[in-house]
This record gives C-alpha cells, sequence and structure tokens, in this order.
C-alpha cells in the first residue's frame, strides 16, 4: 500500500443559531417520569410521529429502535414535563443540512424545548470554527438545558462537555465521538465497516478488470481514528481484490485537493494503468474533477462517499459510478430521541432498546446506503419524503 505524504489538513466549517432554548432541569440518571412507567400522576405523554413511506431506502431496523424509544418515552413520560435539548452541530450546511433537518423535526414531534446549533460561515480557520462552537455549547450551558447532542470539532470542547457530565446531564455524540468525554451514547456510521463497504463496491465497479491501480482519497493521519479506519478497510479491500492501491490524504482545499489528485493522476512510475478511484469523505468529487480536467483517453471507475451536489452531478453524467450515503437525516432524528429518552427513561432502559444496533455498548450504528447511478431517481424521492 503506498501512501502520499500531503500538506496538512484545513477543515473548513460553517455556522449559526436557529433559535435559543428555554431552560428546564434535571438529571440524566433518571427519567422524569421514572422507568416504571408512572407519570406522577400527570397525563401520560403522547407522541406523533411524521411517518416516512415505505420504501427501499427507509432503514426499518433504525425506525422499529426509534419506535421502541416512543413507546418507552410515553410509557415513562407526563405530558406536562418540560424537557430543553441543545444540539450543537459543526455546521448547518452541506453534510449536516439533512443532520439539522432530522433533529429539528423530532424536537417538534417530541414537543421538546430546544435548538440546533451550527455554522454557515465559510473559510473559517479551524481555531475559527472550534471557538464558534465553543459559543455555541455555553449558550447551552448559561440556558441551564437538561442534555446535549454534539458533534465535537476536537478536544477543545471537552471541558464544556465536561461541564454538562459533572451536573448529571446526559450527552449524545454524533457523526464524531469524543471518547474521553462522559458521552453516553455515540451515534454515526461503523468507519470500519464502511470502509470495508466502499472497497467492496469499489471491486464490483470494477467488474473483474485484471489488476491496476487505485487511487483512495482518505485520511493517512491515526490521529483521526474513524477516518483512518475507513480508509485503510477500504484499501485492503482492494488490495485483497489485487489491485495496488495509493492512499491521498485528503487536504480538504478544494484546488489543492484537485492539484494532487491530478499529480497521482499522472505518475505512472508504477507502469501500471488507473483503472479505479475511490473517495471515502464528502471531497469524493475532487477525484472525477482531477479525471476530467486531465481529459484521460480512458476514464478510471470513480466510487465516491456522502451526496454533496458536485457528487451527484457527476453521478448523472455517468462520471462516478456509485456512491454511499451516511445517513444523515437519521443521525439527527435518532441523535433527540436518543437524549431525550435517556433523559426521561434512563439510560439502561434506552440502551436495552438499541440493543441491537449498539456496537460495543455506546456507539450507535447508523449504517451506509449504497448509491448506484442507476438508482438515483428512486433514492432522490426517499430523500424528498424526508424534507430535505
Amino acid at each position: 500500500m503506498k501512501i502520499r505524504a500531503a500538506s496538512a489538513v484545513v477543515f473548513s466549517c460553517f455556522a449559526i443559531s436557529f433559535a435559543s432554548a428555554a431552560c428546564s432541569s434535571g438529571s440524566g440518571d433518571g427519567g422524569m417520569g421514572g422507568a416504571d412507567g408512572s407519570t406522577d400522576g400527570g397525563a401520560p405523554k403522547e407522541i406523533e410521529r411524521e411517518r416516512i413511506p415505505d420504501g427501499r431506502f427507509k432503514p426499518e431496523e433504525l425506525e422499529e429502535a426509534i419506535d421502541a424509544m416512543v413507546a418507552g418515552i410515553e410509557g415513562s413520560a407526563s405530558a406536562d414535563d418540560e424537557v430543553s435539548l441543545g444540539v450543537v452541530l459543526k455546521e448547518l450546511t452541506n453534510f449536516w443540512r439533512p443532520v439539522a433537518v432530522g433533529a429539528n423535526r423530532a424536537i417538534g414531534e417530541l414537543e421538546a424545548i430546544g435548538s440546533v446549533n451550527g455554522t454557515t460561515e465559510e473559510d473559517l480557520t479551524v481555531e475559527e470554527s472550534v471557538a464558534e462552537q465553543i459559543g455555541f455549547v455555553e449558550e447551552q450551558l448559561d440556558l441551564d438545558v437538561d442534555g446535549l447532542v454534539i458533534a465535537p470539532h476536537n478536544e477543545d470542547l471537552l471541558p464544556y462537555m465536561d461541564e454538562f457530565t459533572d451536573a448529571k446531564k446526559p450527552i449524545v455524540t454524533i457523526d464524531s465521538d469524543m471518547t474521553s468525554s462522559g458521552r453516553d451514547i455515540f451515534i454515526g456510521t461503523d468507519n470500519l465497516q464502511g470502509g470495508v463497504t466502499g472497497g467492496e463496491t469499489m471491486v464490483e465497479v470494477l467488474d473483474g478488470t485484471s489488476g491496476g491501480r487505485v487511487i483512495v482519497l482518505g485520511n493517512t493521519d491515526p490521529g483521526w481514528v474513524g477516518g483512518y479506519d475507513r480508509t485503510n478497510a477500504a484499501a485492503m479491500v482492494i488490495e485483497g481484490a489485487g489491485y495496488t492501491v495509493e492512499i491521498l490524504n485528503s487536504i480538504w482545499v478544494p484546488d489543492d485537493e484537485i492539484a494532487q489528485i491530478a499529480e497521482a493522476i499522472a505518475d505512472d512510475s508504477s507502469g501500471e494503468p488507473l483503472v479505479g478511484m475511490l473517495g471515502v469523505f464528502a471531497n469524493a468529487h475532487a477525484l472525477a474533477t482531477a479525471a476530467v480536467e486531465a481529459d484521460l483517453e480512458e476514464m478510471p471507475k470513480i466510487v465516491a462517499f456522502d451526496f454533496e451536489p458536485d457528487t451527484l452531478s457527476y453521478m448523472e453524467d455517468g462520471i462516478i459510478s456509485a456512491t454511499h450515503v451516511q445517513r444523515q437525516y437519521y443521525m439527527g432524528y435518532m441523535s433527540v430521541y436518543v437524549l431525550y429518552s435517556i433523559k426521561t427513561v434512563g439510560l439502561k432502559e434506552t440502551k436495552a432498546m438499541l440493543d441491537s444496533r449498539l456496537i460495543d455498548g455506546f456507539h450507535l450504528d447508523t449504517g451506509l446506503d449504497v448509491i448506484r447511478a442507476e438508482d438515483l431517481d428512486e433514492y432522490n424521492a426517499f430523500v424528498d419524503d424526508l424534507g430535505i
């Protein structure tokens, strides 16, 4: 496996605060109505979910887990309970827009008091993005919300998350975990399995092509565990199928990303033809841009991750053969239900409801959908049903 060095990873983040949450205090250890089904004499809580039509992309196992939490909440919480929740994402656009849609819908269905916060500003430095996210968390602390959903940028958020833990208020991390925090449940894609699936899709798309070179645009920094695991799991599957893999470290600056990919495309020192390219993050469409600009006699097969507008456009043009879509809507939607359930039903009981989907007792895997070019119309209809 060849790893090409690249310049330091730069993340652009973007942000806004949707609304302010009112406050209500309580402990994440117990339930407001009690896990025994009592509601302290008040009318039981009733939840009306907005149902998604059945279809191939509707994740039935996640829907069943949500229904189980609904039943638990209705059996434990009172209609008079006021629960306030804070949701702090990295941004509210691009990858994060479906997350925000799902979280806002869940807040509405649960009739919770809450807000979804994240940035919409472009070209922020890492330091600026982290500082802004800290500001959002501090706002939730000032509002004294009952629990927090957060997609933490890095460990600079840890002291602020610890304030929730010290106050015995539940925390759910989403998409990016913070293992050193006191978070109760992490919700996100299983990166190892996601990488394996990505590698398998790449091999399937190559459809028996005998040998050759495959570029993987991913992450070579072990410090980002999820990205590193996804990248290397994909590379191992592709190598196991008899291809030579070259890993490029994502730069996260569009022009520089395309330039490093173009350099890798032009490097024929191995003497092997370039037969495929796989991007395992949302920047995967840069592979297609570089390949088109290189004006190759024969285009390599390209497989992507996520559903960015450029990725969709290249799929419609037949340049990207398939993509892997993380279920961002369900990440946001389930994070609010899980947090509310921990608060009102209890952590142990909530984990029991999620047991079949939990990895290592704390990681709720929301899974992936593999979308091929011929699936676009059906998948777009499903996304419309979600209201995204």
